[in-house]
């Protein structure tokens, strides 16, 4: 009886027939590879190319972040604002309450979703607030 041996064999497919190919142990594959990989030189001048495009993208990347955070504050606050005037004018008589209980600004779905949201935005302005208020 042949003994059990740990570690991954790496073969041929077969896809486009029967191959020749023997087997391959993990360990050796990776240091067949290791050895190619070790051959390769990058010189400095391209490494610090390459570094100062992974900065920028990364910077990039934060400042888009920032504006799209900034575009859904901006829209939420317009949607709080205009609830609040409907939640007035329906208050004042200018709508009735059927109007209100009809409008999509009420909706019960988008009316909780905006109000989770609301308060998600205002739990990290009242973080950020009471964490700006420690440090001055």
């Amino acid at each position: 009886m042949g003994r059990l041996r740990k570690g991954v064999d790496y073969r041929c497919t077969g896809y486009r027939g029967k191959c020749e190919l023997p087997y391959f142990r993990e360990e050796a594959m990776a240091e067949r590879l290791g050895q190619v990989l070790q051959a390769i030189h990058i010189p400095d001048d391209v490494l610090a190319q390459l570094e100062e495009s992974l900065l920028l993208d990364k910077t990039h990347e934060a400042t888009l972040r920032k504006g799209q955070a900034e575009r859904i504050e901006q829209r939420l606050g317009l949607l709080r604002r205009r609830l609040e005037q409907a939640y007035v004018d329906c208050l004042d008589g200018k709508i009735n309450e059927e109007f209100w209980r009809r409008s999509p600004l009420n909706g019960r779905k988008k009316s909780k979703h905006s109000s989770r949201r609301c308060a998600s935005l205002n739990r990290r302005k009242t973080q950020t607030e009471r964490s700006t208020a420690f440090t001055l």
